[in-house]
């Protein structure tokens, strides 16, 4: 997520002489469009303080990794982690009471079509919250919400939420194989039809999905037909709470 972010960072213009990457496994030319000299190997080779601190690690390594970065956070630092399950609290108790955003991006970041969610805690102002806004839009958009445990269920619905899609598309070409499509054909089927429902959703944002569905649905046609299997009172929707349930209860236990 880290090297997703940088490069969207660089591709809207910020100027190598604004970033340091800390990296320890960082190999030459790995992190495209980023000249080398960007990245160091240890925190300890960074002199300067930081304006923004974007910690972008795997919450195992935080507990060692923390204590290295207490020397590039001052009073004026802006601290945005886009660590999932790290709590602001775990922040707090090593640099202090700095301005800090906690945010939760998901993988189409890749691509820049990322969606992400963000909580500030009391430190943090308009003109923080506005930067934040900022370094996160270069990858896709943002929401805010308004305490942090609110963050588990954005991490359930929006940070897992790729590989429910992914699922989906699976499911779905696997059923078309069994109906007697072959693999290749299947798949594009399936893909290329996720890929399509998304667009329209994306290019008619005041339009419900409920009333998107009704306008495919022709009444005792083959789309009722299948939506009457799915939208059974044990079937998708039932399916669907209990495994955003099952994810938030999971991040709450990672945390």
């Amino acid at each position: 997520m880290g090297r997703a972010l940088a490069g969207g960072w660089f591709k809207a213009g910020l100027s190598v002489e604004g970033f340091i990457g800390i990296d320890p496994g960082y190999k030459h030319g790995s992190i495209q469009n980023i000249p080398d000299h960007c990245i160091k190997a240890h925190s300890h080779d960074v002199a300067a303080m930081a304006k923004v601190l974007v910690i972008a690690l795997k919450p195992q390594l935080m507990k060692t990794a923390l204590p290295s970065l207490q020397h590039l956070v001052g009073i004026d630092t802006l601290l945005v982690s886009v660590a999932a399950g790290t709590r602001i609290k775990t922040f707090t108790d090593v640099f202090g009471t700095c301005a800090t955003v906690r945010a939760m991006p998901n993988t189409p970041a890749a691509v820049g079509a990322s969606i992400t969610g963000m909580v500030a805690n009391t430190h943090v102002g308009k003109q923080e919250r506005a930067l934040a806004e900022t370094l996160l839009a270069c990858v896709g958009q943002t929401v805010w919400v308004s305490s942090e445990h609110l963050l588990d269920s954005v991490t359930a619905v929006s940070g897992s939420g790729p590989a429910y899609v992914f699922y989906l598309v699976e499911a779905m070409a696997a059923a078309a194989v069994n109906q007697g499509l072959d693999q290749n054909t299947a798949m594009t089927l399936a893909r290329e039809t996720i890929i399509g429902a998304g667009r329209l959703l994306q290019l008619n944002p005041d339009i419900s999905p409920h009333i998107m569905r009704e306008n495919v649905t022709s009444p005792n046609g083959t789309t009722a037909a299948a939506l009457n299997v799915l939208m059974e009172a044990d079937g998708l929707g039932l399916l669907m709470d209990e495994a955003i349930a099952a994810a938030v209860k999971r991040a709450r236990e990672l945390s």
